[in-house]
């Protein structure tokens, strides 16, 4: 994925997906470690009512689907599928409510 010209309007939940799965063929590693990393967060992040928190911190994809916002459940729109015997290493992006779909 090398579209040069998307603009900002142009970006959604999909296009978000595509672009980190095809991040993850470049560097499947690298990704997969910055999306596991968290830092831990002040109260006024922590209480922000789309960004998801873990319970060590923020990551990543947890300001990426803070972007997007929250289904009514308060869900994010962006999940991490990972391997069954690594659970450090992301296989895949997907659109959550979608199955297996990447978008």
């Amino acid at each position: 994925m090398t579209e040069k010209n998307v603009t900002q309007s142009s970006i959604d939940v999909s296009y978000a997906v595509r672009f980190l799965n095809s991040l993850l063929e470049v560097d499947r590693v690298a990704v997969s470690h910055l999306f596991e990393r968290h830092v831990p967060c002040n109260a006024a992040l922590d209480n922000h009512p789309t960004v998801q928190i873990a319970d060590d911190g923020v990551g990543v994809l947890g300001l990426l689907n803070g972007l997007f916002g929250t289904d009514e459940k308060g869900w994010g729109f962006i999940a991490s599928v990972y391997e069954d015997n690594d659970p450090f290493t992301i296989v895949k992006f997907i659109v959550r409510g979608e199955g297996t779909s990447n978008g």
